[in-house]
């Protein structure tokens, strides 16, 4: 299993890509807030030849303000499943 952290936004959030042999895929709270950050998170996951399977995401924004403006923009891009906790 491999893991990479990468970091968008003013804050620097820290965002996870977990894979493994197979090449299949989870992103962790993702935290990409523009269009260059969407482009870095899926040049990332297209260099590594990963297939994103599944976008794990913090469901109460009110305790994570940095979140917000993402979130649509994780659901659309992910293409896959998406996990709320």
């Amino acid at each position: 299993m491999k893991i990479a952290c990468l970091q968008f936004n003013p804050i620097q959030e820290n965002t996870y890509v977990v894979w493994d042999n197979t090449k299949a895929c989870i992103v962790i709270d993702a935290g990409n807030s523009n269009p260059r950050e969407d482009a870095a998170l899926d040049n990332f996951i297209a260099e590594h030849g990963l297939s994103d399977l599944m976008d794990v995401v913090n469901s109460v924004p009110s305790l994570r303000t940095d979140y917000v403006p993402r979130d649509s923009i994780v659901r659309e891009f992910v293409g896959g499943s998406c996990f709320e906790y």
